[in-house]
């Protein structure tokens, strides 16, 4: 698709602030446009009369960039690493809750175009859209840049989080340390309950707390239930390991 109409007010709005949070420029801006564009907009496309495109197609090349970049990383950084714990460490370091949170903190979800009804549902907030447009958007700076841009914007902003998860050992599973630990101290297993499931069947947010003897200890969430159960457990372990700092502080 190249741009052969003229853009709405908030259309060329979003593909300037987008460039200049990636600090790059589009040699073709119809890419970084489809890269903002949710497939609610498709209806408003039709009004207009203009070609129709949404983030799906480059999300999809992005997901796969994505991949060759972290496990390049991993590979050519951290050789004393053999391919299961490299595995498990990318299963942790890049999910929905990552890329989503890159996304909100660097101010992208502002500027993604979508319908009014999406926008007032605050698709800009839910997690699958979110992590859906960082794929998008590194689809797209590979296609217009190549590889070595797209690396510089995974170097940014994922690769920070791979070597947390290394230097934390953080990809060990989270369930599992989770019910190590109280058994440990209580002698009892934590339970998972899932409290909420948003979205279309192919792109549901699952809400689910854990709980101890019936006491919600943390909330996750992900795009599987299997995912908002891990991230439940990481956010239940940290705050375990806090109180029990506090205590030793103290003593």
């Amino acid at each position: 698709m190249v741009l052969t109409f003229n853009l709405t007010e908030a259309e060329q709005r979003s593909i300037q602030k987008v460039e200049e949070i990636l600090e790059y420029s589009f040699k073709d801006k119809s890419l970084l446009l489809a890269a903002l564009t949710h497939r609610s907009y498709i209806n408003i496309l039709k009004k207009l009369k203009r070609p129709l495109y949404s983030y799906e197609r480059l999300e999809f090349l992005g997901d796969s960039v994505l991949n060759l970049l972290v496990s390049e990383y991993l590979y050519r950084f951290y050789q004393e690493l053999d391919e299961g714990v490299m595995s498990k460490v990318k299963s942790v370091a890049v999910n929905t809750k990552t890329l989503s949170e890159i996304i909100q903190n660097t101010g992208i979800n502002r500027y993604i175009i979508m319908s009014r009804s999406e926008y007032a549902s605050k698709g800009y907030k839910k997690p699958h859209i979110l992590a859906a447009v960082y794929e998008s958007i590194l689809g797209a700076l590979y296609i217009d840049a190549g590889l070595d841009e797209a690396r510089s914007w995974v170097s940014k902003t994922v690769f920070p989080r791979v070597d947390e998860v290394i230097q934390n050992k953080s990809y060990y599973d989270s369930k599992t340390r989770l019910q190590e630990y109280t058994q440990q101290r209580w002698h009892v297993l934590p339970e998972y309950e899932v409290i909420k499931e948003e979205g279309a069947d192919h792109a549901k947010t699952y809400t689910v707390h854990v709980k101890i003897q019936g006491n919600v200890l943390a909330s996750g969430t992900g795009a599987s239930k299997k995912e908002a159960e891990a991230d439940a457990a990481w956010k239940a372990l940290d705050k375990l390991y806090k109180q029990r700092d506090k205590i030793k502080d103290h003593e």
